[in-house]
């Protein structure tokens, strides 16, 4: 017994110099190097609070410096298997998301690990946040209806945080493009009716909110979307009002001066 007990001790004391050499390491930029003794501190003491720190240490180096997603996403799952709802596991949870979404782009498997994870805390601060990312992973997919939906829900049971703002825009940005996707042919009533509610949508949007940074896009939108159902000489007007406050105003000199053309041609 006290021999086990001793080659237990060397073993923990052997784990935590590992780890200080991985951190070591990692502070130097030398982040292959500092994965591989994260490791060994894992291997080491795979059932202790140092042991799972190092593992997810090591995932987190891998996908920020490395761009090894995959292997991260499978220390990560490691870790919510051994940790279940701890907040360790929840975290690891967290960050498999984030890998899925922000770093990958598969939206299928980011949107059924955020309905996961806000089916398992429905009562998480980050709900707000998940939700978006499914809406906004819709959205990428193409998914208009279902984009619709979730970003419609995040309006009404997330009102005050700034997730609800951010679905009020984008809500408009789906139709918009739904309008610019829309197989059959110009100016169709089906057509234009979807641009009518990108318009109504945005100037909801901007009476709503009038102080977010946001407004000078939804302007944009509601110009874009004038331009598209043919009302040229409001597009031009809207697209006045934000020459100066549009992120990048070359965009919008660019559009006025396309618009300004049509408008000469057609009056010709």
């Amino acid at each position: 017994m006290a021999l086990a007990l001793f080659w237990v001790g060397c073993s923990v004391d052997s784990a935590k110099n590992r780890y200080l050499l991985a951190e070591k390491l990692w502070s130097e930029a030398n982040y292959a190097a500092a994965v591989v003794e994260f490791d060994r501190v894992n291997r080491r003491d795979p059932d202790g609070e140092l042991g799972r720190r190092a593992l997810l240490r090591s995932a987190m180096t891998q996908t920020l410096f490395l761009n090894e997603h995959d292997e991260a996403i499978r220390k990560l799952r490691l870790i919510v298997d051994q940790e279940g709802d701890s907040r360790l596991g929840w975290d690891a949870r967290k960050q498999i998301g984030e890998i899925l979404y922000t770093r990958q782009d598969k939206h299928s498997e980011s949107i059924q690990h955020y309905q996961e994870l806000v089916r398992l805390r429905p009562q998480a601060p980050e709900v707000p946040e998940f939700l978006y990312r499914i809406a906004d992973s819709y959205f990428q997919g193409w998914a208009f209806d279902s984009a619709l939906e979730v970003f419609d829900r995040i309006q009404k049971e997330c009102a005050g945080t700034p997730w609800a703002e951010k679905a009020s825009y984008q809500l408009g940005m789906v139709w918009l493009t739904r309008g610019e996707q829309r197989p059959g042919s110009r100016f169709s009533s089906q057509e234009k009716e979807t641009y009518r509610e990108a318009i109504r949508l945005f100037e909801a949007f901007t009476q709503k909110y009038p102080k977010s940074v946001q407004v000078p896009e939804a302007t944009f939108g509601i110009a874009v979307a004038l331009e598209e159902l043919d009302q040229l000489d409001q597009a031009l007007s809207v697209l006045e009002t934000i020459q100066s406050t549009y992120p990048t105003p070359n965009v919008v000199q660019i559009r006025r001066i396309r618009l300004k053309e049509r408008i000469s041609r057609r009056r010709r």
